[in-house]
């Protein structure tokens, strides 16, 4: 469980190469990115370090090649929707209501009418998911997400990533009850138990629970942040680490506030006031680089040893090995756009949706061909005969 983590060594020394930060960082992240996503097959692992470094991966561009590739995902062949339509869905009213409150969450400089476009989007993708997956339930928060890849990587893309989060990463948010994401919040308590016992005995005692995070975690912090920029640069976080990395940015971000947190008063309230009300000025690369650390040091299966806890359940705990065989041998986008079958070697491999409209289209042309072929035997002078 520590190969996608301990990379961020490496990550890390991406950055600290040179003295250069911020923008002059992108020349040199934006040649060793494209290089990776060049190579064949993709280098998965340069890539993973790459966003995980200081700054992430820094542009639009280079977020709209690696983000499908960090979660496997043929760009070039995503299905177009046929289902059937969407009103009827249980969660029509609640997604449209939450979509239609968003638009304090577009970045800044867009149109009325592009964050009027995006929000259809944004319905359809969510309804789309739903229709598609029916053993999925809706949260509130979830169109956080979905906002912040639709701005990146346009409307096919973000549903072809969803489509792959939803069933392995937000998995445990997304059953019909909360037992689920309940599991996966005792974690913060276990992991802070063992890095910093005096700051969680602290929380504990004031009888505060730990479901202030649980905007951080079914949103990807995505609710609580206050830009764009940021939504994304913990996307490139979330997408090249452990499938739990989100947990641990929250164990850091919990520490961030130590000193804060035990000048208070011993009392839920205050407590809970001290994590719901983030400052603007949080040190996010900060809590990311301690988010790394922690991760290498108490990896999950360390932490769920010691403590006792118990995940025999939780999609989201077990699927880093689905994840890691999806981006394994990935063929790189020159060749894929050429042909977007290049990574099937044989028909039989082929997804089965994509099998079975194969299998539609040529149960309705072969009658044709077949009538057209036996009109030209029939009537053909130099075919005549054989009739």
């Amino acid at each position: 469980s520590r190969n996608m983590s301990v990379k961020h060594r490496h990550a890390g020394s991406l950055a600290s190469k040179s003295c250069l930060t911020g923008i002059e960082e992108v020349p040199s992240k934006f040649t060793e990115a494209e290089n990776a996503l060049n190579s064949n097959p993709v280098n998965i692992d340069v890539l993973r370090d790459v966003a995980k470094s200081r700054h992430g991966l820094s542009t639009k561009k280079l977020r709209k090649e690696a983000w499908p590739k960090m979660l496997g995902i043929n760009v070039y062949r995503v299905p177009h929707y046929t289902g059937l339509p969407l009103e009827s869905h249980r969660d029509y009213k609640q997604v449209k209501l939450d979509v239609d409150r968003s638009g304090k969450r577009f970045p800044q400089g867009f149109s009325s009418e592009d964050m009027l476009k995006c929000q259809n989007q944004m319905l359809l993708i969510i309804l789309r998911l739903l229709q598609e997956n029916p053993h999925l339930y809706y949260y509130q928060g979830f169109h956080d997400i979905v906002l912040t890849l639709l701005v990146e990587v346009g409307e096919r893309v973000t549903y072809a990533m969803m489509d792959v989060l939803v069933n392995h990463h937000l998995r445990d948010f997304m059953a019909k009850d909360m037992e689920k994401t309940k599991h996966l919040i005792a974690f913060l308590p276990a992991l802070l138990t063992i890095v910093d016992p005096e700051l969680e005995e602290f929380i504990t005692r004031s009888s505060c629970s730990y479901y202030f995070t649980l905007s951080w975690l079914i949103t990807w912090f995505g609710h609580d942040v206050e830009d764009h920029h940021t939504a994304c640069r913990l996307v490139d976080l979330f997408l090249a680490s452990h499938p739990t990395m989100s947990l641990y940015l929250a164990a850091s971000l919990i520490i961030q506030r130590r000193n804060k947190v035990l000048s208070l008063s011993c009392e839920m309230s205050e407590v809970h006031s001290a994590f719901t009300h983030l400052p603007s000025d949080i040190d996010w690369e900060a809590t990311i680089e301690r988010a790394l650390e922690l991760i290498d040091t108490y990896p999950p299966h360390y932490v769920i040893r010691k403590s006792k806890l118990s995940f025999p359940e939780s999609i989201t705990y077990h699927c880093q090995g689905s994840i890691l065989q999806r981006t394994t041998s990935l063929l790189p986008d020159h060749i894929l756009k050429i042909n977007p079958y290049a990574d099937q070697p044989s028909l039989f491999l082929w997804p089965w949706r994509e099998r079975r409209q194969l299998l539609k289209a040529i149960i309705i042309v072969s009658p044709i061909l077949l009538s057209v072929c036996i009109w030209w035997l029939r009537f053909s002078p130099s075919k005549a005969n054989l009739f």
